[in-house]
Order: structure tokens, then sequence, then C-alpha cells
């Protein structure tokens, strides 16, 4: 019996991520990444997760989608190790390239997150990186 992948749940997928938190730099590799024509997610074992939620459906095309931070209804929130969440960006830029991976309904997303910058609680952090992930939708 052929059993099918579960909608939006990233075949394979991998993410470079650089934190810059209170001066101090982490990098982090991840595969455990979510995506969908509408998000990307990257979760950590040691540095929290990011998500970034595009606010439409990202159709293949030629050219990527740029999206300036903040903005609206798109956004990108981050949760930190301890918990901290941190949900309006103060700046910044998400590039997303979207394509088409063939046959049944299977998307490739490629993300870039830019110089985006929080602060919470009197705490900054910066987030840099990329990510890629191939899912069905």
């Amino acid at each position: 019996m052929d059993t099918e992948k579960t909608v939006d749940q990233a075949d394979s997928g991998v993410a470079h991520i650089l934190f810059l938190k209170n001066g101090k730099a982490h990098f982090v590799e991840s595969t455990n990444v979510s995506a969908s024509l509408r998000h990307f997610a990257v979760y950590t074992a040691d540095a929290g997760s990011v998500t970034a939620e595009y606010g439409q459906t990202l159709f293949p095309r030629a050219e990527p989608y740029v999206f300036d931070l903040p903005g609206a209804p798109y956004n990108i929130d981050y949760r930190d190790e301890e918990g901290v969440y941190f949900i309006r960006p103060l700046s910044g830029q998400i590039i997303v390239h979207s394509e088409n991976a063939g046959p049944p309904n299977t998307y490739i997303n490629k993300i870039a997150f830019i110089n985006i910058r929080f602060e919470s609680e009197g705490r900054e952090i910066t987030i840099n990186g990329t990510g890629k992930a191939t899912f069905i939708f």
C-alpha cells in the first residue's frame, strides 16, 4: 500500500542562519525545516526557531519575491532558545524564489533572510541566512 506525504511537509531542506545576539555571533545549520507556498520555518536544537509567513501564496515565477520589513500582511518571527518571542522586526528583507520541482505538486522554495533586526525586552537580535526546502503542496 502506498502512503501519501502530508502537504506542507518538507521532503528535504536545509538552512544556514547567522544570529547576532547582543553583540555575539551564533551560526546554525538545520535540516529541520518546514515550507509551503505560504511560509518557511527553521527549527534548531540550540537557537530556537524562525518562521516567515508570506501573507500570500507564492506561485513559482522567474523573478524572486521581495519583502521589505516591517510589512504586512507578511511577517517573520523568532523564538529564541529561552522562549523569548520576537514578533515585530524593525527592519530587514526576505527574498523568496519559488520553483516547480515536478509532479505531483512538488515545489522548491529558496529563501534569504537579510539583516532582519528585532528588539524585545532590551534584547537585540539580527538574523541573516539562507534556506532551501523541497515540499509537496
